[in-house]
């Protein structure tokens, strides 16, 4: 245990029984919590990219854990470093509160323990961390990153992207049948048809795919049979023309990874899985990610609140330093 500052500061193997039952209290109040700081994404994440995993948690003197993350750890030679996963758009750290000039105490000590015996350290915050000031003044470095997150449903969406799904939809307002319609359908068995949907977006864009397709396949099927996870598939004539994966906690659901094909399957796949969410209780919707130009062009269209949030790092080895300033140049 580390002390000091606002908060005492503890960590423990992922596996660790009580530190999961500390952690998993702190999330389920945390105004920070994605269903990416959960446990079961973490323990995912860290089967398929082979990471290490540990929790951090910061304990007021009370005993009350009061700031938390999970670390995933990387191992490059003789170097430990805190990374984000990928296929992660957030990770931690979560806070039993709001966050302000108030945590800087806390942020401070919690990174001193964090970044202890790290060669370099990055997290990226959730939205509801708007003010990183605390992170700053204790040597860490922000980068703005963006996404679209607001109701759930598509009632915000312009009004031609409405008349778009009207358009495409397999049923009339009469109730009959349109031919030439799109269907979609839960299919939680589709992962791998989810992550050949990615690679072929990310083709047709002349990008590579984020990771390899038995890791990300892997990834998808933990998930699912993990509960957070659900799947909507598009066919059109018979032929599956989409593939998206959706997670989700009680609070929002976020648009996560899949792609259709050119035309109405993704606006389809999109509406279908929005109106499972609302039926299931799920507040919010985030697009995750709006960082390419254009992705966030597409994903404007359908009316949510453009979101920043912020990845913060922190690099303290000499070799890491000099290898990002060679790729800055």
């Amino acid at each position: 245990m580390t002390g000091g500052g606002a908060v005492a500061v503890e960590t423990a193997p992922l596996v660790d029984a009580a530190a999961r039952d500390a952690y998993a209290a702190l999330a389920a109040a945390s105004p920070q919590r994605t269903v990416f700081a959960g446990l079961a994404f973490a323990d995912a994440a860290c089967a398929a990219f082979g990471l290490g995993g540990r929790i951090a948690l910061g304990r007021a003197p009370d005993g009350q854990a009061t700031i938390g993350a999970v670390l995933f750890e990387k191992r490059t030679g003789p170097l430990r470093q805190i990374v984000v996963p990928p296929l992660t758009p957030y990770t931690g750290p979560l806070f039993a509160g709001e966050v302000g000039i108030g945590s800087a105490d806390t942020v401070r000590t919690f990174l001193a323990a964090v970044t202890k015996g790290a060669a370099s350290v990055a997290f990226h915050l959730s939205p509801a961390v708007a003010d990183v000031r605390p992170f700053l003044w204790a040597g860490f470095d922000a980068t703005p990153r963006y996404t679209y997150w607001g109701a759930s449903g598509l009632d915000a969406a312009p009004h031609y992207v409405r008349r778009r799904l009207k358009r495409y939809a397999p049923h009339r307002a009469d109730g009959t049948v349109r031919p030439d319609g799109t269907t979609t359908a839960r299919d939680d068995e589709a992962a791998a048809e989810v992550v050949q949907a990615t690679a072929d977006a990310f083709t047709r864009r002349g990008l590579p795919a984020p990771v390899d397709a038995g890791t990300a396949e892997a990834l998808v099927r933990s998930l699912v049979a993990a509960g957070v996870a659900r799947i909507v598939v598009a066919e059109t004539d018979g032929q599956r023309v989409g593939a998206v994966a959706t997670l989700a906690d009680d609070r929002t659901g976020h648009f996560w990874n899949g792609a259709g094909e050119p035309g109405p399957a993704m606006m389809l796949m999109m509406a279908a899985t929005s109106a499972g969410l609302a039926a299931d209780g799920v507040q919010s919707f985030d697009l995750a990610g709006a960082n390419l130009a254009s992705i966030a062009a597409f994903k404007a269209q359908f009316g949510l609140p453009l979101a920043v949030h912020y990845r913060v790092s922190w690099t303290g080895a000499r070799a890491l330093r000099l290898r990002d300033a060679l790729r800055a140049a």
